[in-house]
């Protein structure tokens, strides 16, 4: 599902928790963080079809169930409570990335970026439903092919990525080490058609 703007809260926060963690940011740093996060996607939600940022959710069975159940009055009304599970972006445009000193990817190819899962949901098989549709929506757009960065410490990313068929393309030199960055692989899949039964 695309990112309405209901639920840039929740997927601020899932990002913010995600970059926080993997990158060992203090709590401090976080709030400030989660802020810069937030503005990111308020403007990105806007960038169509420059980028679109999809979000994977899930409807609590439990209101539903409950509201099922309830007897209808004139007064009532049956609503259903989303979580977001999780969340990745698809850059169309240069514009909507950001730049790096070393492994740019192609300006005229689409970019996967910030792919996260809720802690709660991780390693239930979300981080691939979200692949996938990301993939299905660059081929719906045209393209043939995607590229990622992912950095050489995040190990179930990577394993995720390879899993997947995406291949490196280049890798940064250890020298960014020194400016305080971590490693990373540009990887790119070359995309095919799925049959649909």
């Amino acid at each position: 599902t695309p990112l309405t703007n209901d639920m840039i809260d929740p997927t601020a926060d899932t990002l913010t928790a995600a970059f926080s963690d993997s990158m060992g940011y203090l709590n401090n740093y976080a709030t400030f963080l989660r802020r810069q996060i937030g503005e990111y996607l308020v403007n990105h939600v806007r960038m169509l079809p420059k980028a679109l940022i999809l979000i994977a959710v899930l409807e609590d069975a439990d209101a539903d169930a409950d509201a099922a159940d309830a007897v209808p009055t004139s007064t009532s009304t049956a609503t259903s409570t989303s979580h977001l599970v999780g969340t990745v972006e698809v850059s169309f445009h240069p514009s909507t990335r950001s730049k790096h000193l070393t492994l740019n990817s192609p300006a005229d190819l689409p970019y996967l970026c910030n792919m996260a899962v809720n802690e709660e949901h991780k390693r239930a098989g979300y981080g691939s439903l979200l692949l996938d549709a990301a993939e299905r929506l660059v081929l719906n757009t045209g393209y043939k092919s995607i590229y990622l960065h992912v950095r050489h410490v995040d190990k179930p990313a990577l394993q995720l990525y390879r899993k997947f068929g995406y291949e490196p393309e280049g890798e940064d030199i250890g020298l960014v080490k020194l400016l305080g960055m971590d490693q990373r692989y540009l990887m790119r899949k070359y995309l095919q058609p799925k049959n649909e039964d």
